[in-house]
């Protein structure tokens, strides 16, 4: 709603300035066994992430994404997760809570790899919001994956990349 609200992401004739970090990077998830992100840089424009993720009862999914043919629209319309599924009841006890129709809980999809997509969406809005703030006017160019990680890998990636932040 807030994308369409909004008029959707619109592509600017402005000039794109892309920008990248001097070396890879990895951060290991410290509760999550394989869990990690890893950034490579580039030396061509174009951002490119692969976000894997794994839940208990719902299976895996891998979620692609790249700058060069991909819009952010889908992944910033994505809902929060509901998670664990134990929480619905609570959650949609709270009759004062205005936001029961803007989670995803994996029990409303007949097929859990619906629920997967949506919640790896969502994932990939968090990264790309993260990534905004390593630059006021240009965008990170390199390759992205993110194999269980989340909100605290993604800042330790940008505190390391933005010192050696420099335009291609």
């Amino acid at each position: 709603d807030a994308v369409k609200k909004y008029g959707g992401c619109e592509q600017s004739l402005q000039r794109t300035i892309w920008a990248t970090g001097r070396s890879t990077i990895q951060i290991d998830h410290p509760k999550i066994p394989d869990g990690y992100i890893h950034f490579s840089p580039s030396t061509s424009p174009g951002l490119k992430i692969t976000i894997f993720i794994a839940y208990p009862g719902l299976g895996e999914y891998t979620l692609n994404w790249h700058s060069e043919v991909d819009t952010i629209d889908s992944a910033v319309a994505a809902l929060t997760q509901g998670w664990p599924p134990s929480r619905r009841a609570v959650a949609k006890s709270l009759s004062w809570w205005p936001h029961h129709d803007r989670v995803t809980w994996p029990q409303d999809y007949e097929d859990p790899k619906v629920a997967l997509r949506l919640f790896a969406l969502h994932r990939l809005a968090d990264l790309l919001g993260c990534l905004s703030l390593i630059s006021h006017d240009r965008l990170l160019a390199g390759e992205i994956s993110s194999y269980g990680a989340g909100h605290t890998e993604d800042l330790e990636l940008i505190k390391r990349i933005y010192p050696t932040l420099h335009t291609i």
